[in-house]
């Protein structure tokens, strides 16, 4: 099992519980990666809503200023022109794009 908390390893912790082993027996085994209160949560949302409360909810905090594309094209077209400030190129390439030169930097 990958070491977060995937909607797969959940729903395979859920199997477990429904072979009838309790949370403490399921953390114990090798493959779960979780720990014992998040089980227990996870059986509570499994117990109110089914597998749907399984499923992965939105994040909190804010969103992205841009998409996994336009950082693709923002750290592309700045190493094809090292010797233009990065900001510069993101504002030809990317005219609408509407972020400080923070995140610019940060991509």
């Amino acid at each position: 099992m990958a070491p977060y908390s995937s909607e797969s390893q959940r729903n395979y912790v859920i199997g477990l519980y429904n072979s009838n082993l309790d949370a403490v027996t399921i953390q114990a085994r090798p493959e779960v990666t979780v720990t014992v209160s998040t089980i227990r949560r996870w059986i509570d949302r499994y117990r109110t809503d089914g597998f749907d409360g399984l499923k992965t909810r939105p994040k909190s905090g804010r969103r992205r200023a841009t998409t996994a594309e336009q950082d693709a094209l923002i750290v592309n077209e700045v190493l094809r022109t090292p010797l233009v400030p990065a900001i510069t190129t993101v504002r030809r390439v990317l005219p609408d794009l509407d972020v400080h030169k923070q995140t610019i930097y940060q991509r």
